[in-house]
């Protein structure tokens, strides 16, 4: 059955009826969502080509001499099915910031970050997700639209997106990362690639790549710090901010080298800028990479949605010397190490 056909079915007719009389069952609501949101998808839906997935791992190239493969994910398993179960202690990603927010208020931003298997407050559970494939073979979308208008109220924002981190899964201190991705463009759109300090209540940020979508030819990377302990960000380094080739035309890879004497950022293995480490971003860190709407970005043109930011893999060198339980094998295969 299609999604056109689900919503055209008998038991959805019955459901829309039932919500315009004022009969708001949250089991009708989340079923409506569900295949509205497919039928949206399945009219919008558009293929990424073989030349833009050009990813190798018959041969992936260590980027510094020695360096070995800590970590390397190409989302070959749906991220629905690898999120962080806090009761199992298992999967891969959080899909929410770690003290359980699904937005940052503090920066304006306009989007409710969604998953799967989220609960509202009233009970409702939508079964939406922002999450997609590149391909069978892997890759991971994260698409950022507007909020269906009978969930408006309970998410309080006008758009949801999604959000990855590796907060419970993996944190490492200095290494090199190479992240290889499509951003989207048009007005309103704030896709980003960053890394924050794992320990609660440090502030310490590594942002490797923010961009505004009405600017796809802009890169922004920097640092923010805490100098005084007090949890607040007071301090910040610019490592990027020029104009590139059009980043949402094709699929970039960017690249984070970080290491104890300083802190550089690559675009397609060019060096575009560097800044000494300070002392607080010396610490393990995690990494995020979310899709948000407005904020800094400013306002969202609607003809921008739905916006679909694509990460191909995520890769993470590190130098052996460094690891306290190097396996060669075992991490050259591509196996993750628990935080410290």
């Amino acid at each position: 059955m299609t999604a056109t056909d689900m919503y055209r079915s008998r038991d959805a007719a019955q459901c829309r009826r039932g919500v315009e009389m004022g009969l708001r069952r949250p089991i009708c609501i989340a079923w409506l969502v569900g295949a509205l949101l497919l039928q949206a998808q399945a009219a919008e839906a558009e293929s990424v080509s073989q030349s833009q997935l050009m990813r190798s791992e018959t041969n992936i190239q260590a980027p510094k001499s020695g360096y070995v493969l800590v970590l390397n994910e190409i989302f070959s398993r749906a991220v629905d099915e690898n999120r962080f179960d806090k009761r199992s202690q298992t999967g891969a990603f959080d899909t929410t910031f770690f003290w359980d927010a699904r937005t940052l208020a503090t920066n304006n931003e306009l989007q409710f970050y969604i998953d799967r298997d989220m609960t509202l407050k009233d009970g409702l559970k939508p079964g939406l997700s922002p999450f997609g494939r590149i391909s069978k073979d892997g890759g991971v979308t994260i698409t950022a639209r507007p909020t269906p208008e009978i969930l408006k109220d309970r998410t309080g924002q006008p758009y949801i997106s999604g959000l990855l981190t590796t907060y419970h899964s993996f944190a490492f201190t200095f290494g090199y990362v190479e992240i290889r991705a499509k951003i989207p463009k048009g007005a309103g759109l704030w896709p980003a690639l960053w890394l924050l300090r794992r320990d609660k209540g440090k502030v310490g940020e590594i942002d490797i790549m923010e961009n505004l979508g009405q600017k796809p030819d802009y890169l922004m990377s920097s640092l923010h710090w805490d100098s005084d302990g007090d949890g607040v960000p007071d301090q910040k380094a610019l490592l990027v901010r020029r104009k590139t080739n059009d980043l949402s035309a094709d699929f970039q890879t960017y690249g984070l080298d970080w290491n104890e004497q300083d802190i550089t950022i690559y675009l397609n293995g060019m060096k575009l800028g560097s800044a000494p480490t300070p002392e607080p971003l010396k610490k393990p860190m995690y990494l995020l990479m979310n899709l948000a709407v407005g904020g800094w970005a400013g306002k969202p043109d609607p003809s921008a949605f739905p916006a679909e930011f694509a990460i191909d893999y995520l890769r993470v060198w590190q130098d052996p010397k460094a690891l306290r339980n190097y396996k060669g094998a075992e991490l050259a295969a591509g196996g993750a190490l628990p935080h410290k």
